[in-house]
């Protein structure tokens, strides 16, 4: 004997107790539009509840979207409810002002105040589960369109059957209808002379989820047998593999990532699937917000590449600035007033560049001065440009290609280069493989004889620019030292 519709239905029911863990008596909120798959879900819910003594409750939003017509929904919905011995909950907005006002799409802003509005109904009366009518097509429709967007595993993964729902704690969301198909919703409806609406804007297939059902789900139809039915199947292997991802991620995340930092090198030796996803999970945790593909794709290439002080902005007026050892993440600050302009010619003594936070002194030595060509080498600890009592020397006593009433200070331009064992290196490069962080580069002073670099501070002078001609003259001593009260970023040490 051949199922029914009703029975197949049945079969595949979910029950949201049951799947939640509830007990059988914790009363339920249906989202009721008035729709096939509403209605029935409301018929089916209504005689569970009567078993379980469950108290049911009944919510319709009024859109605000078609006149007349979503006059009738709404006053259809109330009638329904009240027959069917739900409580009904009911509020009215302006979709079409809101969604004007907010630059967004229509439908983003309708399903945002649904689910507000589910959530507010839910917290007044104690509701911890919401149960929505969502069927087997619509979860085909749902991953067709992610696929349009180039989603990833989570998109792939469809509408969930149970999930969370966040807006209200402790309260969960649950499908029952999800492995039921549209057709199966329709017969049941019939075998059951149940009533129902129909919104004239399913048939408008300038929604691309309306062109979708139109166009594209008949053709997959014609390839095979209840392609819907296929997918919830695909679906469930996909969240599966997308749960066991999230874990081993926020395993990585719990072991190498504390508060704003998250380490590199455990990041970047993972598989780029749980690199990446621990990337998305930390970006998720620190701004509340997914990053989009492109900002993971670079930053990821970041991390697996040898440059570091480099950063990148999101969503949301965060930074994150990969450095050699970690990432770091923070609220995007306000844009930073441009360094002071700086043309100030080289003197004997201390000159100070208070606005720039660092003070120069040029004087002589009686000491040995340094053999030809060299300057006064660095340490890795010397080095640290956020330490303020840090300094760079260079030690000389001849200039050989420079005139000393040339030599003026000026900041970092565009194009600066250095020239090294006789090669013109870009001044930008040498900084950033120095770990000099961006606002301190455009911070530094540079020594030049007119237009051209001799010496960048904490990188080095330029080929025959200073060296010792005469080993019994007097040495001249240049440093540059960071003003210990300026506040330079708490960030990692350059090494």
């Amino acid at each position: 004997m051949m199922q029914t519709a009703l029975a197949r239905i049945k079969d595949a029911l979910l029950s949201p107790w049951r799947e939640t863990g509830f007990p059988k008596d914790t009363p339920l909120l249906l989202g009721l539009s008035g729709g096939a798959d509403s209605c029935l879900l409301l018929y089916l819910l209504a005689n569970a509840c009567r078993t379980t003594g469950a108290v049911l409750h009944a919510a319709h939003l009024h859109h605000g979207i078609r006149g007349e017509e979503a006059d009738r929904d709404e006053a259809f919905c109330r009638r329904l409810a009240e027959s069917c011995g739900a409580i009904y909950h009911t509020a009215r907005i302006d979709a079409p002002a809101l969604a004007k006002e907010r630059k967004e799409s229509l439908e983003a802003v309708a399903r945002e105040a649904r689910y507000a509005f589910f959530a507010d109904v839910m917290r007044e009366f104690d509701l911890p589960l919401l149960l929505t009518a969502h069927h087997a097509d619509d979860n085909l429709e749902t991953v067709l369109l992610h696929l349009t967007r180039g989603c990833g595993l989570a998109g792939l993964g469809g509408i969930a059957p149970v999930r969370p729902f966040e807006r209200v704690e402790g309260a969960m969301i649950v499908r029952p209808l999800l492995a039921c198909r549209k057709e199966d919703i329709l017969a049941a409806c019939g075998e059951l002379s149940l009533e129902f609406v129909t919104d004239s804007t399913n048939a408008d297939v300038t929604y691309d989820r309306n062109r979708l059902r139109a166009e594209v789900l008949p053709v997959l139809r014609g390839l095979t047998d209840h392609p819907e039915l296929q997918v919830i199947r695909a679906c469930a292997t996909l969240r599966e593999d997308e749960d066991f991802l999230t874990l081993a991620a926020n395993q990585l995340l719990q072991t190498h990532a504390k508060e704003d930092t998250l380490l590199r090198e455990p990041l970047k030796s993972a598989h780029p699937a749980l690199g990446k996803r621990a990337l998305r999970l930390w970006i998720l945790g620190m701004t509340g917000q997914l990053p989009e593909f492109c900002h993971t794709e670079r930053l990821w290439s970041l991390c697996c590449e040898n440059e570091s002080s480099r950063a990148i902005d999101l969503p949301g007026g965060y930074t994150v600035t990969v450095g050699r050892t970690a990432l770091r993440m923070a609220k995007k600050p306000q844009a930073p007033l441009p360094p002071p302009p700086l043309d100030e010619p080289l003197v004997m003594g201390v000159q100070e560049f208070s606005a720039l936070g660092w003070r120069v002194t040029l004087q002589s030595e009686d000491n040995e001065p340094l053999s030809c060509g060299q300057h006064k080498k660095i340490t890795q600890n010397e080095k640290n440009v956020y330490n303020p009592f840090i300094r760079d020397t260079l030690t000389f006593d001849t200039i050989l290609e420079c005139d000393l009433c040339r030599l003026h200070w000026r900041g970092r331009r565009s194009g600066d280069t250095l020239l090294l064992r006789g090669v013109h290196r870009k001044l930008r490069k040498l900084q950033n493989e120095a770990g000099i962080p961006l606002d301190v580069r455009d911070r530094l002073p540079l020594l030049c004889d007119g237009e051209r670099v001799v010496w960048a501070p904490f990188i080095g002078a330029a080929d025959g620019a200073f060296a010792t001609k005469n080993a019994q003259s007097p040495a001249f001593r240049l440093t540059i030292q960071a003003i210990p009260t300026t506040d330079f970023s708490k960030e990692e040490s350059p090494s």
